[in-house]
């Protein structure tokens, strides 16, 4: 097609830039894992396509890709299809002689989601919703008491925690508190009233149960925690035990959350 005016789409000839001009791409992401993206796009010199692996540390990260001309449309691709949705968050600008110009695209990226410019009628499979993980279960050093911290740049929406509290031979009543803390200072407290005696292993769950458990299996012991809590990076969820020993040991320590990446960090 001769006539570029009839496109719908900005192109270099639409405007009177001199040659010396410089384009370029600037894509920053922050992200919650370490995965590949590729930027694949046209201009009127024909195609291009950059690859990109985030750093998964949730801090602003940013690549610059020289390109010829204006992209006439261009995407951002999980191409691998391994990203969960709310784990990688792009932005996509276009740079004149390294000045931002215009932003073309900003949003997640995720398996069987793209972004693209212009910008196509896409949603996230679970919309404004972050991802629901559990963290890597883990066993704490004998005579600790448990702790899960929350990833700096990050934002839980806690679901439930788990964990097993193996109490040693020493002849005493522990009571576990779940604490939520945030940036060190004490948000709530849950508490079970159940007492754990010595050589004991006990299951402990917590969730939103809506009441308190009138009574609790040999086995099993439940915490009812808040409906909504909410924690943000460099915060912790961990327990304060009455009674606890300097041989007991909380083992296989998890939490179900839902994850954000932190507004504006």
């Amino acid at each position: 097609m001769d006539d570029l005016k009839s496109l719908p789409f900005l192109t270099r000839k639409m405007l009177a830039f001199e040659h010396a001009l410089v384009f370029s791409l600037r894509l920053t992401e922050r992200s919650m894992a370490v995965k590949n993206l590729t930027i694949r796009g046209i201009t009127r010199e024909g195609l291009f396509s950059f690859k990109v692996a985030t750093v998964g540390t949730a801090v602003p990260t940013a690549s610059s890709f020289r390109i010829p001309d204006i992209p006439i449309m261009v995407s951002v691709i999980d191409e691998d299809g391994s990203i969960f949705q709310g784990d990688v968050y792009v932005t996509l600008e276009l740079m004149a002689n390294g000045d931002r110009m215009y932003g073309l695209l900003a949003g997640f990226v995720e398996g069987g989601k793209e972004l693209s410019f212009p910008v196509p009628n896409t949603q996230d499979p679970l919309p404004n919703r972050g991802r629901i993980t559990q963290t890597t279960q883990i066993t704490m050093t004998i005579g600790e008491e448990m702790e899960i911290m929350v990833p700096f740049h990050a934002v839980w929406r806690v679901i439930a925690v788990a964990f097993k509290l193996n109490t040693s031979a020493i002849v005493a009543d522990r009571i576990v508190e779940l604490e939520f803390e945030n940036y060190k200072f004490q948000l709530i407290r849950c508490v079970q009233d159940a007492k754990q005696t010595a050589s004991q292993l006990r299951h402990y769950s917590a969730a939103s149960f809506g009441r308190t458990p009138a009574s609790w299996t040999s086995n099993e012991y439940i915490i009812t925690i808040p409906n909504d809590m909410w924690l943000t990076g460099d915060s912790r969820i961990k327990t304060m035990t009455q009674g606890f020993q300097g041989n007991d040991q909380f083992r296989d320590c998890s939490a179900l959350v839902e994850q954000f990446l932190q507004p504006g960090s």
